[in-house]
């Protein structure tokens, strides 16, 4: 059996998709592509708050801030310098 992916894992914790985009203020047709895309990197912090989905599975690249309360707060992306650079 396949793992579910950081959207359906959403969609389920919300009550269904349609609770997701209203939780979230958006269409539920955009909501709706992220089953294909993936969380957007700008509204994965949001998820996380909302459903307990953790961030970091849609986006492990990324280092994410949280508050005493634990809630994600900002998030940035760490520059990696190219393989070919790191070696000089």
């Amino acid at each position: 059996m396949q793992t579910p992916t950081p959207m359906q894992q959403a969609a389920t914790s919300a009550g269904g998709l349609t609770k997701l985009a209203a939780l979230l203020g958006l269409p539920c047709s955009r909501v709706g592509n992220w089953y294909s895309r993936g969380i957007p990197l700008e509204f994965a912090g949001n998820v996380e708050n909302l459903t307990g989905v953790r961030a970091e599975l849609s986006h492990p690249n990324v280092v994410w801030t949280r508050g005493p309360d634990g809630k994600v707060t900002g998030y940035h992306v760490p520059l990696v310098a190219p393989s070919s650079q790191a070696a000089a």
